[in-house]
């Protein structure tokens, strides 16, 4: 068999799981990214009421 034959689908199967990677970095930004802004807004809403008792 030629190196080049066996080099070929190895090459695509690794392009096709770097692919696969990247979307799923995707999605895990994508959840992470909702968790931030939902905590976010949980110390937002913590904060007005401190402030708002403080006063």
């Amino acid at each position: 068999m030629e190196i080049g034959k066996a080099i070929r689908p190895v090459s695509d199967e690794v392009k096709k799981l770097q692919e696969e990677n990247e979307k799923l970095a995707e999605e895990i930004m994508k959840i992470y990214d909702e968790k931030y802004i939902k905590r976010m807004n949980k110390l937002l809403k913590e904060l007005k009421k401190n402030l708002e008792e403080a006063e």
